[in-house]
């Protein structure tokens, strides 16, 4: 759904750049060039959207696996949720600050610090959730950058929760 409107948009934005061309005196030349880079926004655009459709599936699935299990021990949900992301982001994330500075590279011990997980059960109803929560400071994210001149980002921001009922 995220990568839906996304698209509608750049496809709006291809539409009103190919009627102003009409009336405008930009030669082909400029116009196969503002084409070439919709269209590499759009696949940035659509990386971006699918790392972020990976992260929620990896999290949703390993919650549900740990209400099926009854797993209640905090710290082995944590880390079998941060192990799946770690391998998943280790080559497609980095750790940084709020203003995509700073990097470095995306380790278990880091998603352990910046996030936590638990699994409850009240009334036979059981909860589970997991939050990236980040430091103290609130300014460390896992982020990643797509493009070159018009630039997107992936994160999981400050305050991403993923929670399954069950």
């Amino acid at each position: 759904m995220k990568g839906f409107y996304s698209t509608i948009i750049v496809i709006a934005m291809l539409g009103l750049l190919i009627s102003f061309s009409n009336l405008s005196t930009l030669t082909s030349k400029e116009i196969n060039s503002f084409e070439t880079d919709l269209i590499i926004l759009e696949n940035a655009s659509m990386q971006r959207v699918v790392m972020e459709n990976n992260v929620d599936r990896i999290i949703e699935l390993k919650l549900i696996e740990q209400l099926k299990k009854e797993n209640f021990n905090l710290i082995l949900i944590q880390t079998q949720i941060n192990s799946s992301l770690f391998n998943y982001l280790k080559n497609r994330a980095h750790a940084s600050d709020l203003f995509f500075e700073n990097t470095t590279p995306i380790t278990i011990e880091y998603l352990m610090l910046n996030s936590s997980a638990f699994l409850l059960e009240v009334k036979g109803i059981r909860y589970a959730e997991y939050a990236y929560t980040s430091t103290p400071l609130l300014d460390s994210i896992v982020s990643s950058k797509f493009g070159k001149d018009s630039i997107l980002h992936f994160k999981i921001p400050i305050g991403y929760t993923k929670r399954v009922v069950g």
